[in-house]
């Protein structure tokens, strides 16, 4: 290697520190070496999270390349035999629009998905606390799961007074359930049970959905709120589909409102998932 590649290598700092200890003390050298020696690391350190980072990204886009074609595909497909005139009878028209509207949202859910992993990265992700009605947010997060549970055949319930006001962010509450429903109809079976709930503590109130389907096995209860990671058992573009980022978020979420998301679950027993917030009034 020439001198000047040498030196393009080297801080400039410290050759010219390098410069001025010929001659110097041991001791003098030492800590140069071990100034160096820190700035390395320091790089390494840099280097990896860049690393980290390309992939993660890299990672992102591949999945939803992949995963964003089935939705997408669904809907066309749906949408071109109605508009053939392929199907003509009132009924199969609307259940095929259904599932076209189910696809749709499964697409713009994943959409979302990759926008708030961006602003919890990037820690622009707003939360604003206020009084939150509980009978809003769990009625608004019924109307909107409602039709996915019944083309799935599931039921889909809520159990809990009416009158409970938590302390939370409404929009970001209602994204954590419509997350947590969403997944619960999606991995239980066919005339599968899920409830979302709420009970009321002294100074809390537990926010739970519970369903009674594939269950997740012990050692799998902590991968699951990584990224691209699904109860199955592997990363994205698995059997059920899905961004993998649901939990991830979910969980997020909660935490910036003060909270924790935990869940309890046995294989083939069902899941349930579970955070409180504060309790304003009852």
């Amino acid at each position: 290697m020439s001198d000047d590649a040498a030196r393009t290598r080297v801080p400039s700092d410290i050759r010219r520190r390098a410069a001025r200890i010929s001659g110097e003390s041991l001791d003098e050298r030492d800590r140069l070496i071990q100034a160096l020696v820190a700035r390395v690391s320091e790089l390494e350190a840099t280097c990896h999270e860049t690393e980290e980072r390309v992939r993660e990204r890299t990672e992102i886009v591949a999945n939803l390349s992949h995963e964003l074609r089935t939705p997408l595909s669904s809907i066309l497909g749906f949408l071109q035999l109605i508009l053939e005139g392929s199907v003509e009878d009132p009924a199969e028209q609307r259940m095929f629009l259904t599932r076209a509207h189910a696809s749709g949202r499964r697409l713009l859910e994943m959409i979302g998905h990759v926008l708030d992993v961006t602003k919890l990265d990037s820690g622009m992700m707003e939360i604003e606390l206020e009084d939150v009605s509980l009978d809003d947010v769990f009625d608004e997060v019924m109307t909107l799961e409602m039709p996915l549970a019944q083309l799935k055949k599931v039921s889909l319930s809520e159990i809990r007074p009416r009158g409970l006001t938590v302390r939370g962010d409404a929009g970001r509450l209602k994204q954590v359930l419509i997350n947590l429903v969403g997944n619960a109809v999606k991995f239980t079976p066919e005339k599968g049970h899920v409830a979302m709930k709420a009970t009321a503590r002294p100074d809390h109130v537990v926010i739970e959905v519970v369903d009674d389907g594939i269950g997740i096995a012990k050692e799998r209860q902590t991968a699951i709120f990584e990224r691209f990671v699904q109860a199955e058992g592997a990363t994205t573009g698995r059997k059920f589909g899905g961004s993998g980022l649901g939990l991830f978020i979910s969980r997020q979420l909660v935490k910036l409102m003060g909270s924790d998301l935990s869940v309890t679950s046995e294989i083939d027993q069902g899941a349930r998932f579970f955070f409180r917030l504060p309790l304003v009034s009852a």
